[in-house]
């Protein structure tokens, strides 16, 4: 009786040991936070993208004509009437929503600014912030160029 009892003491000892094994391997290593360097990726892939769809998607209520094309009249010459506005205002109308419903909807913080020849606070709509960027943030400004212009698009997020 005594080798049995000595046998299912081992047993247990080595099921006990396995369990300990699996417990730090979930904890370490499929729970484990992402890297600095891959939210960072992350926000980076999220600012490009979305900027870079923004400037191609077609505008239906301003004749079809592109946000690149909208931001390029808000800046020379507010000719384009987007459902009875302007281009800048119908920017400053839409924009929001957009940004609610792509990023504000998963929780995402971000300042979205759409500026002159680099300089952030020469900006031609105004900014469009969601719960600010208290800590670090990453963008990938993009240009529209117009003439001897430039404007920058810009998403940071946070």
């Amino acid at each position: 009786m005594k080798k049995a009892q000595l046998e299912i003491m081992g047993l247990a000892i080595v099921v006990i040991l396995i369990s300990l094994i699996i417990l730090f391997v979930v904890r370490y290593v499929v729970l484990k936070e992402p890297k600095e360097i891959r939210k960072d990726y992350t926000d980076f892939d999220i600012s490009y993208s979305f900027v870079n769809t923004l400037m191609n998607t077609n505008v239906p209520d301003c004749y079809d004509l592109t946000f690149t094309e909208l931001f390029k009249d808000c800046e020379s010459a507010l000719i384009v009437n987007c459902g009875g506005m302007n281009s800048c205002e119908y920017l400053n109308s839409i924009l929001p929503y957009i940004l609610t419903q792509t990023l504000g909807v998963q929780n995402i913080n971000y300042e979205f600014l759409a500026y002159r020849n680099n300089d952030e606070s020469d900006t031609i709509i105004p900014p469009i912030i969601r719960g600010g960027c208290t800590e670090s943030r990453t963008s990938a400004p993009q240009p529209i160029s117009i003439g001897g212009r430039i404007i920058m698009l810009n998403l940071y997020v946070c």
